[in-house]
């Protein structure tokens, strides 16, 4: 399963679209900006 980081400032647009992209078989990390997922994805890996 591929993992899809997705960043949106709108938490409900974040909401519709982790959904959208789940029900799709991906696993989703959503979060606020894209400075904070950058940040943790170079923690990650």
């Amino acid at each position: 399963m591929a993992t899809i980081y997705y960043a949106d400032d709108e938490q409900e647009i974040r909401e519709i679209v982790s959904v959208f992209l789940k029900n799709d078989g991906y696993h989703v990390i959503t979060f606020e900006t894209g400075d904070l997922s950058a940040k943790i994805h170079a923690l990650l890996c």
